[in-house]
């Protein structure tokens, strides 16, 4: 299995991680349809049974999400023009390693802040409180939703570079996507307790707004961590203690 992986690995990087980045766009659409989905159909209430009903005026988050995919395109395309620099002329200097990372940074901030923004509608307006088992659109449909940035952030962030397996880089740029992965499960895990027809608690006022603030931090949290990868151009260099003790302070949170 260890060599069908380099073997795959080996064919991202002959192709410039397409593949991965076609799959990293792919799932960004998924999970777009994922959260939209509930917010589209469950963000209205039925006034007699109370259950979940259809939102016809819900569908321009749809255009904010083009926006995103747009952002998730033309981070790619610049990330291709700049590795292809950088393998044609064998250049790395830091003066040149800068150009054309900081959209990276910024398409993950655009990107997990409107998801942020789509998870605490859907809390704020009870849609938890109106989803069943039974139901196609159920708790977990919009749990596997929320799921998919950690994903997300693994392709997104193993496709802004070219080392090779087993190299530094590579190593370290893995260890933070692991990081990543587990913020984003345990934001879930946060989220959870708020899906009170599973739990059957009434959370006191106040806890269930911090509980909401957590997740949401821990959605937008790992731009700090593109931010990081970005001056440290993707563990090539060593940053500061200073920016190393903030970022281990961010992924303990």
């Amino acid at each position: 299995m260890a060599g069908v992986g380099s073997i795959i690995n080996q064919m991202c990087l002959e192709l410039k991680h397409i593949p991965m980045k076609i799959l990293c766009v792919m799932l960004v659409i998924l999970q777009s349809f994922f959260i939209d989905a509930i917010i589209i159909h469950c963000y209205g209430s039925d006034s007699t049974t109370g259950a979940c009903a259809p939102c016809s005026n819900c569908y321009w988050w749809i255009l904010g999400d083009i926006i995103v995919v747009a952002f998730f395109i033309l981070s790619f395309v610049i990330t291709y023009k700049y590795l292809q620099y950088h393998q044609k002329f064998n250049n790395l200097h830091k003066k040149h390693m800068k150009n054309g990372l900081p959209l990276a940074c910024v398409t993950w901030f655009i990107y997990s802040a409107f998801v942020a923004a789509k998870v605490a509608v859907i809390f704020k307006s009870g849609i938890p409180d109106r989803l069943l088992e039974s139901d196609f659109y159920g708790p977990q449909f919009l749990k596997t939703g929320i799921c998919l940035s950690g994903v997300v952030f693994i392709l997104f962030a193993g496709s802004q570079h070219h080392a090779k397996e087993g190299v530094k880089e590579r190593l370290y740029i893995n260890s933070m996507a692991s990081g990543v992965t587990f913020d984003v499960l345990d934001t879930v895990d946060f989220l959870d307790i708020l899906f009170v027809n599973d739990t059957g608690f009434l959370l006191p006022f106040g806890l269930e707004e911090a509980i909401l603030a957590i997740a949401l931090i821990n959605l937008i949290k790992p731009t700090f961590s593109f931010l990081v990868l970005m001056v440290n151009h993707f563990g090539a260099t060593n940053i500061s203690r200073e920016l190393s003790a903030v970022n281990a302070s961010c992924l303990c949170l």
